[in-house]
């Protein structure tokens, strides 16, 4: 009748039958072999007990198994046994499955970690916590319902089998609570619908597609979507939390309706099949919302010819194969709206897409982050924020500024072949960049640097705008600014190198002049226009040299030993208290040879007038 287990460690991997009462004090670990509880026994452990097989065989009487046991075989509840612990932990192991054609009722339900897939058959209901642990599934039958007040929770995996009235996962786990923010749910059957639910958080858990569902489905990822067969829902939106991924697992390609990137979320992508990572049907739309980052799968393309994509977030291009690495050929949608989406370019392999103009009045635009050189050759137009964090240095093409747009780096400068301000565009930026071609601000442009330096490498700054203003600007090789409007440089103007063919209007500089190379005045003007104290390095020609402290005090120091020659006018203008004070850089002397003069409340030291 009764078996009790003391003391010690207890092998039987043999099948018995317990009439009543089975308890265990010490460790009884089975590894083949089952355990027939009759009606009316009951289970008590309070050592170590783990069963292979376990089966309850009643006359309309009940088992008690208050207690906590593990089972890794098969637990067969009888068809007139009630099995209802009120208290205890019934943990399955790998191998373990449950057959219930009676009263089941478990306290607490647990699926150990790496367990495999876990089946069960009949009905079951969960009183406290139903834990299925990683690397581990449970897949119930078809016509299971696990009910009870409990919650289920963990980072394995359930299966959703249903395929009766209701297929969903809500209508099969009726369990009161459902924490899926590391749980996995697998739907299976092309009759199901996805439960409108978050199916887990921050990269853990997720929803993982098995079959190739066509209802309507709108849902929201935290985890992993795994589509792992043809999923073509007829309507809805899918919401990608940050941390989330879709994932393409299997041998057919999914094709999404409406896929929403939530504000401020990052999600990621892998897999491919035949180069494409998933398509989306006709008049469907993929929304980046503000502040979130969509990094699709390196390796397959959005096949969405007649679909949408638009936003306010970033897209990233991350093709790494394939023909065409380029925006449109990783997003192959009919309709792009890249008014504010920053599309941005992360491997050297890839191109920029010629034909586009990417963000609009100052929102969104381009963002160039290759580790390394990318040295696309392509013309683009950007109307919003061009970014490069990379050495950006292509030997060719066009960058077009269009009203609104900036520039912003870091890193390492990029370096234009040409920059163009559109006409009528009002472009900004406070970063360094180089210009190996030209540098055009066309007719009624604005373009204002308010710190950086501009680098003229060899290049040709045509000015037609309005106004033109750089921060600092260095010249190199052969550089000429000689066709023009005024412009200015609001600090250092540098020829480093080579010579500066100076535009033939004027030229104000509200810092330094420094000249290590060869300046060409082109009959223009240079005008000194800021109370910045100012230095003018090297023996240099001007045609005409303006200085003004602009109604304040203002010195200009002259390199000690170098003379100045102003073939036109030498225009110092200081005021009665705000004089302009001329002096060398230190006491060895200086040399000014004017043409003409015009010097009012000026304070001259150490100089030699030769004109």
């Amino acid at each position: 009748y009764d078996l009790t287990v003391g003391t010690g460690t207890t092998t039987a991997n043999v099948s018995y039958t317990v009439a009543r009462n089975f308890s265990v004090t010490g460790s009884l670990t089975a590894t083949s072999g089952t355990v027939t509880i009759n009606g009316g026994g009951s289970i008590s452990n309070s050592g170590t007990l783990v069963f292979k097989g376990l089966t309850t065989s009643c006359s309309s009487t009940a088992i008690t198994a208050n207690t906590s046991f593990a089972i890794a075989g098969a637990f067969t509840n009888g068809s007139t046994c009630t099995f209802s612990p009120s208290s205890g932990t019934v943990t399955f192991n790998s191998g373990g499955s449950i057959a219930n054609s009676g009263t089941l009722d478990f306290q607490a339900l647990v699926l150990s970690a790496s367990a495999g897939t876990i089946s069960s058959s009949g009905n079951f209901s969960v009183a406290v916590t139903f834990i299925v642990h990683t690397s581990t599934t449970f897949s119930p039958a078809a016509a299971d319902i696990i009910s009870g007040a409990g919650t289920i929770m963990g980072s394995g995996t359930v299966r959703v089998t249903r395929t009766a009235a209701t297929a969903d996962f809500v209508s099969q786990y009726t369990i009161t609570t459902k924490t899926l923010t590391s749980l996995t749910v697998d739907y299976t059957h092309t009759s199901q619908s996805i439960n409108d639910l978050t199916y887990g958080n921050a990269g853990s858990g997720g929803l993982k597609i098995s079959a190739a569902l066509t209802a309507s489905t709108t849902a929201t990822v935290g985890g992993t979507l795994t589509a792992g067969a043809a999923f073509a829902p007829s309507a809805g939106t899918i919401t990608m939390n940050d941390g989330s991924g879709i994932a393409l697992s299997g041998g057919s390609l999914s094709t999404f309706r409406n896929i929403t990137i939530a504000t401020n979320a990052s999600v990621g992508g892998s897999g491919a099949l035949g180069g494409v990572w998933f398509n989306m049907a006709a008049g469907a739309t993929l929304t980046i919302n503000s502040g979130a980052t969509f990094s699709p799968s390196s390796t397959g393309t959005i096949s969405a010819t007649s679909s949408i994509i638009t936003g306010a977030g970033t897209a990233k291009v991350t093709l790494v194969s394939g023909a065409s690495k380029t925006f449109s050929g990783q997003y192959n949608f009919g309709t792009k709206t890249l008014d504010n989406l920053t599309v941005e370019f992360t491997n050297t392999a890839q191109t920029l897409d010629g034909s586009l103009t990417f963000g609009t009045a100052g929102s969104g635009g381009l963002k160039i982050s290759v580790a390394g050189s990318f040295t696309t050759n392509n013309s683009v137009t950007v109307g919003g924020v061009l970014t490069t964090t990379a050495a950006f240095a292509p030997s060719a093409g066009t960058i077009t500024m269009n009203n609104g747009s900036s520039i912003v780096t870091s890193g390492s400068a990029p370096t234009f072949y040409n920059l163009t301000v559109a006409s009528g565009a009002s472009v900004t930026t406070a970063s360094n960049f180089t210009v190996g071609a030209t540098f055009t601000n066309s007719s009624t442009g604005s373009f204002v640097a308010s710190a950086g330096t501009m680098a003229c490498s060899a290049c040709t700054i045509t000015n037609s705008g309005s106004t033109l203003t750089l921060n600092n600007l260095t010249t190199s090789g052969t550089a000429t600014a000689g066709a023009s409007n005024t412009f200015t440089v609001s600090d250092t103007l540098n020829i480093a190198s080579g010579t500066f063919t100076s535009t033939s209007n004027t030229l104000n500089i509200g810092n330094d002049f420094t000249n290590a190379g060869t300046f060409t005045h082109n009959s223009g003007t240079v005008a000194l226009t800021t109370t910045a104290t100012a230095v003018i390095s090297a023996t240099t020609t001007f045609n005409n040299l303006s200085i003004t402290g602009i109604g304040a005090a203002k010195t200009v120091q002259f390199t000690d030993g170098t003379t100045t020659t102003v073939s036109g006018t030498f225009t110092v203008t200081g005021t009665a208290g705000n004089l302009i004070t001329l002096t060398g850089t230190n006491t060895g002397g200086w040399t000014i040879n004017p043409t003409a003069a015009t010097v009012d409340y000026a304070d001259i030291n150490y100089s030699t007038n030769t004109g």
